[in-house]
């Protein structure tokens, strides 16, 4: 499989983007893809970083400077020249190495219309959103932050048939943090590590106002405690910043570190900035305050800060006095920081990537009408304890039963029994109940035993939605029915841009005597 990115990092958009697509091409790369990542005026020291790392990297060939319209996507000026040049010379610089099974886009100033310019180049194509603050015409849409399947948020901003994975499992970590994830420890003592890290620009300066109201702390007695501090090569003060702390017994700055997951598991204590980092801190249970640094972080901060997942405090404009009272606030509450320490594991297990990696792998899951063959798969679906629990009629079927009810699917022509494969294997069941009088349809899914956790069910519903426009073009409207309680399905149902239409409510009467 042949996997290209568009991605950029520099001073104004940050490096964060860089990373994440990094971090995935680096896990596509171990399940035997070829990657390739095109990039338009990448710092030096990133270059060197991608070439450290094996990763294959392109330049953007220079293009004149291009002033934003006003339908533009709203941080359009961040790529500098205009769009349609830009698709137009990645088409070009792909060709050559062609074809492409996946173009991965993870630019905020990349929309629908770059996107569909750029469809000679791959199969299929997955943009890396957290804004949904333009159109997309991708197969796959990933953003990993919480709310991301908030009904409404991408309505009318996605192309037909566009599968979402969302939320913070899908987050794009180094495998690093799955494996600290796995011994990591709740924070319940006294902080004696803290680690500080703003990103690898740091705009706002905030490193050098933490590290002074640390400082101050120190001299106050309230320690020892050991500080580490990472900057990137782009920092404009890691010189100085590498002088204060060096002048500190204890206290060390590392300068564009591949030990992020070390670090931070040693750490009792973490102080930075919001973007992938929030989810890294959680993966392996820091208690972390984290700050905005772009505005593209207040909703994903002040959402996390909502969740108890970080502490969020408001720190704009405020001197090393006025982080101290923040930070002390936290460190003196080591009840609080157990509970962010908890709530963090809880979240994050560090295995997005992997996730993300090994959907981007498999092949297209396939629709196929069931057979009387497939009898015995759909009874051993619909008994096990998983599927049961969270069904109308939770008992047994029995097997006389299964074949009566099977029987009179096959032969209506209102109900379609479908099977989902991957390379011939069935791994799921779908059903639609068709009304034809209402042109509309009720699904109801289950996957086989043993197939949970890998991405399968929103896979399994958008083909089952494929199927049922290409089969029955006349079903305007399709409903799910979802007990309460259900947190699997309901999030399933509304990443797939299913909304609530009705609320049922039910009530059991006791008997009187």
């Amino acid at each position: 499989m042949k996997v290209a990115f568009r991605v950029d990092a520099h001073a104004r958009i940050g490096t964060g983007h860089l990373v994440r697509s990094a971090t995935l091409a680096t896990a596509l790369r171990e399940r035997g893809a070829e990657v390739r990542l095109l990039c338009r005026g990448l710092p030096p020291a990133w270059q060197q970083w991608l070439t450290d790392r094996g990763l294959p990297w392109q330049a953007l060939p220079d293009a004149p400077a291009h002033t934003p319209a006003a339908d533009d996507p709203p941080h359009a000026a961040w790529l500098g020249v205009d769009a349609a040049a830009d698709a137009r010379q990645t088409v070009e610089l792909l060709a050559p190495h062609g074809p492409w099974d996946w173009l991965v886009v993870d630019h905020y100033a990349l929309d629908a219309r770059w996107e569909a310019a750029v469809r000679p180049a791959a199969r299929r194509l997955l943009a890396i959103d957290d804004l949904a603050d333009r159109r997309h015409a991708t197969d796959v849409l990933l953003d990993v932050n919480l709310g991301a399947d908030a009904p409404g948020r991408y309505d009318g901003r996605l192309a037909p048939g566009t599968r979402c994975w969302l939320g913070p499992r899908h987050a794009l970590l180094a495998p690093a943090f799955a494996a600290a994830h796995g011994h990591a420890r709740h924070r319940e003592g006294p902080v004696q590590r803290v680690l500080v890290f703003f990103g690898g620009v740091d705009a706002g300066r905030a490193t050098g106002k933490v590290l002074r109201a640390l400082d101050s702390m120190r001299r106050d007695g309230l320690g020892p405690f050991i500080v580490d501090t990472v900057v990137g090569a782009l920092n404009p003060d890691r010189a100085a910043l590498a002088d204060f702390c060096a002048r500190r017994p204890g206290w060390a700055c590392h300068v564009q570190t591949d030990r992020m997951a070390e670090l931070m598991a040693a750490a009792d204590l973490a102080i930075g900035a919001g973007g992938t980092a929030l989810w890294e801190c959680c993966a392996v249970g820091v208690p972390a305050i984290l700050v905005p640094q772009a505005a593209n972080q207040r909703a994903q901060v002040g959402a996390a800060a909502d969740a108890g997942l970080v502490c969020a405090p408001a720190v704009h404009g405020e001197g090393p006095e006025g982080w101290r009272a923040h930070i002390e606030a936290l460190w003196m509450d080591p009840r609080r920081r157990a509970q962010l320490s908890a709530a963090g594991l809880r979240s994050v297990d560090g295995r997005g990537a992997e996730r993300v990696s090994a959907a981007m792998c498999r092949p297209p899951l396939q629709m196929r009408p069931a057979t009387a063959a497939d009898s015995d798969f759909v009874l051993a679906g619909r008994n096990a304890d998983a599927v049961r629990r969270v069904s109308h009629q939770p008992e047994p079927v029995s097997p006389e039963a299964h074949a009566a009810w099977f029987a009179r699917v096959l032969a209506d022509p209102q109900r379609a029994l479908l099977i989902g494969c991957l390379d011939g294997e069935p791994v799921g069941v779908l059903r639609w109940d068709i009304d034809p009088q209402a042109s509309a349809a009720q699904v109801s899914l289950y996957l086989a035993p043993g197939r949970a956790g890998q991405g399968l069910g929103s896979e399994l519903l958008a083909a089952g939605e494929q199927w049922l426009q290409q089969s029955h073009p006349q079903v305007g409207t399709v409903t799910a029915e979802v007990l309460a309680g259900n947190a699997p399905s309901t999030r399933l149902f509304a990443q797939a841009g299913y909304a609530p239409h009705y609320h049922a409510l039910r009530k059991t009467l006791t008997t009187r005597p």
